[in-house]
Parts: C-alpha cells; sequence; structure tokens
C-alpha cells in the first residue's frame, strides 16, 4: 500500500500526518475459488483539529472476513479483542469514537464473494471499545434491532450529536432500491442534504465521494454536493484507495476500506 509520506498541511481544519503501520491481524475471507488468507492492516494517524475537539478516533469499513480459530466470529468482532489487547499492552490509548462505514459480513463458510448477512455482533464488539459509537450500513451489512446495543448509532440522513463533534451519514449505495442498502440518485442527494442542513462537521458513507488519484474511485455526485460545505472530514469505504487521502476544497476525504485508521491528537 502506498500511503502520503510527511505531513500534510491542509486548509481546512483537519491536518495530519503520515500514518503508521502499528499492527496487523490475520484473517480468513471469501474467495473466487475458496477461503483465502489477508491480514487488516492498523494504522495509527497523529491529527490535528483547529476548531478545537481532538478525540482519540477509530475509523473503518469493510472488514468482509472471519477470524481463524474455530470460533469463526467476524473481523470485526475480532478487531475489538486485538485492540482491547493492544491497549492493556499500552500501545494505544481508550478511544472515545468508533466509525463505522459499512460492510462487515462475509459467510462463515467463506464459499462466496459479496456476502450479505447479519453484522449486529461486528457493531456491538466495536462499540463496547469506544465512548461513543457511529456507523453507516454498506450494501452487504443487516442488523437485529432487537440485539444491537442503544450505544451504536446507525446513521442515514441523520446526524448524532458525540461529545465531541455533529457525525452526519448515509447509509448504503447508489443503486436499485429492490436491493439491499441501495438508493437513488434523488434518495442519495437527500441524505446528504439532510446531514450537511444541521451542520455536521464528520461525514460517514459506505459508497463515497471520488479523489483525484488514479485508485480512488468513488461518486462524483457527492463531490458536487459537498463542494459548497467547508471544513468537513468525510470517512467512506466501498471501493478501496490505495492512498487514503484526498484533500478537496477545504474538506478532507478519508478511505477506510479494508483498514483501519486510529486518529490520535498531535
Amino acid at each position: 500500500m502506498n500511503l502520503p509520506t510527511g505531513r500534510l498541511v491542509l486548509a481546512c481544519m483537519f491536518t495530519h500526518d503520515e500514518p503508521e503501520l502499528i499492527h496487523e491481524i490475520p484473517f480468513r475471507t471469501s474467495g473466487s475459488s475458496g477461503p483465502r488468507n489477508r491480514r487488516l492492516p492498523v494504522y495509527t494517524v497523529r491529527y490535528e483539529n483547529s476548531a478545537g475537539p481532538q478525540p482519540t478516533i477509530l475509523a473503518t469499513a469493510d472488514l468482509q472476513g472471519r477470524e481463524k480459530e474455530s470460533t469463526n466470529r467476524l473481523l470485526g468482532e475480532l478487531l475489538a479483542d486485538e485492540i482491547e489487547r493492544l491497549q492493556q499492552a499500552e500501545d494505544l490509548p481508550a478511544l472515545d469514537l468508533c466509525l463505522l462505514c459499512g460492510d462487515f459480513y462475509d459467510y462463515p463458510d467463506l464459499n462466496k464473494l459479496g456476502g450479505t448477512g447479519d453484522v449486529t455482533s461486528a457493531f456491538n464488539a466495536l462499540a463496547r471499545i469506544a465512548s461513543e459509537t457511529a456507523a453507516v450500513l454498506g450494501n452487504h451489512d443487516e442488523l437485529n434491532p432487537h440485539e444491537l446495543l442503544t450505544e451504536v448509532r446507525v446513521l442515514d440522513g441523520k446526524t448524532f450529536h458525540s461529545r465531541s463533534f455533529t457525525i452526519g451519514g448515509v447509509s448504503g449505495i447508489l443503486g436499485n432500491p429492490r436491493k439491499n442498502n441501495r438508493k437513488t440518485e434523488e434518495e442519495f442527494l437527500t441524505a446528504i442534504e439532510h446531514c450537511t442542513d444541521r451542520c455536521a462537521n464528520v461525514l460517514l458513507f459506505h459508497q463515497g465521494p471520488q479523489g483525484n488519484g488514479p485508485q480512488q474511485a468513488g461518486l462524483d455526485l457527492i463531490n458536487a454536493a459537498l463542494e459548497p460545505c467547508r471544513d468537513l472530514l468525510v470517512l467512506c469505504g466501498h471501493c478501496h484507495w490505495d492512498e487514503p487521502f484526498h484533500q478537496e476544497g477545504q474538506n478532507l476525504f478519508c478511505n477506510v476500506d479494508g483498514r483501519v485508521l486510529i486518529f490520535l491528537p498531535r
């Protein structure tokens, strides 16, 4: 993975240093010809928010896999355990915010790509390691509302006033609304408008905006919708970016597909 080098000084209120790889988590994921072995990278990112609040934030998306042990838990559950282990070793501090950008499911037998299923256990596990948790659903996610912890705020055209930020979120992807967690273009834009009208300064997407790099795919309609906005931190997944950051105007876009970024105050 190619990551940006050196300190990036941006016009927006969120500025950050180079991500530092601190840990990797072995796991299994579905492949076209059977299960594959992969490693989930965990990075720390030193950042500064000139507007004031600087919580410790874990952000991630697209954890489509399961642990290698016989318990076969979802990768999100394994990640929660690994974060706690790093904290016990004093390699990480306590987390103020956990921000989840969708697609946390893989089939138990890992026999087919693109599985859709219940991610409640992964969301609950990650919510237990942070003071506050906000999430959007990916196109492969389902939830059991009766088992979901009340601490998990699932956002879709709504905002959540955390102790540090106003966080907005748009779940799903652009597509046929008869399919799981998909929206028409009008529905997608309306959901974004509901968030920005409520003055969100952190936005969560599953399918996010595009960057200007060759491997930074996304929806240009999101770029257009966010163009009037200032000082947004936008987190997304769905399409993997080789370089996780892109500045657009006075907004900072960050892709967390298949990676974990832990934002630490400078």
